[in-house]
């Protein structure tokens, strides 16, 4: 089975950045696990706002609002921790926490102290699709990888807010009106849209998308037709399409670059 070290480009060190909806969260921390279990030091974290990770998900949380303070913390549990999360403050009325501006995950990493930082920079209320708003999403501009996730159970769903994340935005960013079945080339014209997935991705990043839930022979062959699509509308915009799960750990079913 393909691992995701022959896929994306992880020898060295970065800031990952995960946008869209359908598996965010557990991509990261799936990530975070296969990149400390080489050796890496990581940090997950969010430019928005996360639920409070499971044990599972992350040992260790660190909440600072001072970067000072949070990279000295950082940096005296590093060597016997590889993989941490921190975020600026906690939203107790929302049970969520808060994370930090680019700026500051920018510097972040120059202090050098971990290897990889993994931010979840777009939030999704547990959605398999979305458009973003005007604000949306918080992409720290030197970024190394961008992962673009899709829940493939979107695919033959009426395009509902109870299926899709700002189906208003959706509708207007396609054409597809609402209620209308969605198919697997509506979600590529979302996918490769300026203003859809693609918005706010720094050029100089590798491009991915994550073709998640591919948890059926009927998912993995919409992922594939997905990438078809792709192949024929949008050449030269991405670097790799990837179909797995996320959910239990990483899971790779397929793969392509371009």
């Amino acid at each position: 089975m393909t691992s995701i070290q022959e896929i994306l480009p992880l020898e060295t060190s970065g800031i990952i950045s995960l946008t869209g909806a359908g598996g965010k969260t557990s991509l990261m921390f799936s990530l975070a696990h296969i990149l400390a279990g080489t050796g890496k030091r990581v940090l997950t974290t969010t430019t928005t706002k996360i639920f409070p990770p499971f044990p599972s998900q992350s040992k260790t949380v660190l909440i600072f609002d001072s970067i000072d303070k949070l990279l000295i913390e950082a940096g005296a549990l590093v060597q016997e921790q590889k993989h941490m999360t921190a975020v600026a403050a906690t939203i107790h009325e929302r049970d969520k926490l808060k994370g930090f501006s680019s700026g500051q995950i920018h510097n972040i990493h120059n202090a050098g102290i971990f290897d990889w930082i993994i931010v979840e920079a777009d939030g999704a209320a547990k959605k398999p699709l979305k458009a973003p708003a005007d604000h949306e999403p918080v992409i720290p501009e030197n970024t190394t990888i961008w992962i673009g996730v899709v829940g493939l159970d979107v695919v033959g769903k009426p395009l509902t807010e109870t299926h899709t994340f700002r189906s208003d935005l959706i509708s207007h960013r396609i054409g597809l009106p609402l209620g209308e079945t969605i198919l697997e080339h509506h979600v590529v014209s979302l996918l490769m849209n300026p203003y859809g997935y693609l918005k706010g991705v720094p050029p100089r990043a590798y491009r991915c998308i994550f073709l998640n839930k591919a948890d059926t022979s009927k998912a993995v062959e919409s992922g594939r037709k997905i990438v078809d699509y792709i192949r024929h509308t949008g050449p030269g915009k991405l670097n790799a399409v990837i179909i797995g799960q996320a959910k239990e750990g990483l899971m790779i079913h397929d793969h392509f670059s371009f």
